[in-house]
């Protein structure tokens, strides 16, 4: 039976963590287009960053040591980018307004799919990768692609499975399902077709533009008329201006920080505003104003993500790229309710493919390791080697070895290693 929850009580407090906002655009040098479509994060950290105008759109990188590289026209297939994502053998593909699906690997370098009769004439508007490998296209009025990224391609549309061919969002979760927003609600893919819409589901827009997964494994949801929480119980919970301190309804994307914070980015209100909200659980909210040119334009943020250090990158429509620094010293500074031991916690899912996560707790200030093992007791991938102070973390593990590459099926274990303390657990991958 689903259950249906609504908040009203409301708590807005300070931005825990955030250290420093910057910006980059345009005016000092970073792009060459401040409309930036999409963003991905690579294996090792790097920030990637899409734009897309009619004559002057780009492929941004940028790196660790805070240099931007700049693809240009002349390297890349083409200047309008609409949307990316990261397969697991680290290869991005790419999504053009007019010029197809292009694969970029840093070794072999470019690989053109716009020829294939499966993309002839057609618009990419969004790209998700499963735990699979599979490629999934959403277009602009053209249906669905899935895509083995070799020649099988398997395609949808109102014909055969969808309830609407005008592809907004793809998201693929932990459990391996295919979340695709539409003009006319959500079409999952779990092995067949299901769909919610605001008839059929207390999905409170039929205008789907975003999703995440929190650590819980619920699903988030941004629509045109507020945010909805689906559980692994089925149960659903809506979020709009009116129940909570959602600075609009209009939500345009999503992500997760390293504190299992839900972040919503807002379709402008207003042209000094660009909005995003932060939801730390239960009553506690906080908004914040991205703005910072003077402009006519009402300004979206296109895209969210989280970096592996913990910070966000926001895109918008027409001011470039807006970067949230953590700090995570303040984020367990801030934290009322300190931790009394220390433990670490299980990971989910598991098993698990390609990634998981788990939590692990200070009660003060540690040089704490964490590292993962394979059966054989040989070390796959250090995680984390640092001082921390008191307070409660989340770690992800991505399948990948200290080299960048995935590890293949098998169990691993995880250990967490103090001066005062010491505690492994077990995982598996399966693949």
């Amino acid at each position: 039976m689903r259950k249906l929850t609504f908040l009203f009580l409301i708590l807005i407090t300070p931005l825990i963590g955030s250290s420093e906002i910057i910006f980059y655009d345009t005016e000092n040098g970073s792009l060459i287009s401040d409309y930036v479509k999409c963003a991905a994060i690579d294996k090792i950290g790097n920030k990637w960053i899409g734009t897309e105008n009619t004559d002057y759109g780009s492929l941004n990188r940028f790196t660790d040591d805070s240099a931007w590289y700049v693809f240009t026209p002349g390297v890349m297939p083409s200047t309008q980018i609409t949307s990316m994502a990261f397969d697991t053998s680290g290869n991005l593909w790419i999504g053009t307004l007019t010029a197809g699906l292009y694969k970029y690997n840093p070794d072999s370098g470019w690989q053109s799919f716009a020829a294939d009769t499966n993309l002839t004439g057609v618009n990419i508007s969004s790209i998700a990768v499963d735990s699979d490998n599979q490629i999934w296209i959403g277009t602009f009025g053209a249906g669905l692609r899935r895509f083995d990224g070799d020649s099988t391609w398997i395609k949808y549309t109102a014909l055969n499975g969808l309830n609407d061919d005008r592809i907004i969002s793809i998201f693929a979760d932990n459990a391996n399902c295919v979340w695709v927003g539409t003009y006319n609600g959500i079409n999952l893919w779990n092995g067949s077709w299901q769909y919610y819409d605001s008839l059929n589901s207390p999905l409170p827009g039929n205008t789907v533009r975003a999703f995440a997964e929190d650590r819980s494994g619920n699903i988030w949801i941004g629509t045109n008329a507020g945010a909805a929480r689906l559980d692994q119980s089925a149960d659903w919970t809506i979020y709009d201006t009116g129940n909570s301190g959602l600075a609009s309804n209009q939500i345009s994307a999503i992500t997760v920080d390293s504190s299992g914070y839900i972040w919503f980015g807002h379709r402008g209100t207003s042209q000094q505003e660009i909005m995003v909200s932060q939801y730390r659980g239960g009553i506690s909210w906080q908004t914040v104003n991205l703005d910072h040119i003077p402009s006519v334009l009402y300004v979206v943020i296109t895209c969210a993500v989280t970096d592996h250090t913990g910070n966000l990158w926001f895109g918008t429509s027409g001011e470039g790229v807006v970067l949230v620094k953590i700090d995570p010293t303040a984020v367990a500074d801030e934290n009322k309710n300190l931790p009394a031991g220390y433990t670490l916690g299980p990971n989910y899912p598991n098993p698990f493919n390609p990634g998981t996560s788990f939590e692990f707790s200070l009660p003060v200030r540690s040089a704490v390791t964490i590292t993962i093992y394979d059966i054989l007791g040989r070390k796959i991938r250090t995680l984390l080697n640092d001082n921390r102070p008191a307070g409660v973390y989340r770690m992800q593990w991505d399948g990948l070895n200290d080299y960048g590459r995935p590890v293949s099926t098998g169990i691993y274990f995880y250990r967490m290693a103090t001066l005062q303390f010491a505690e492994t657990r077990k995982m598996l991958l399966i693949k």
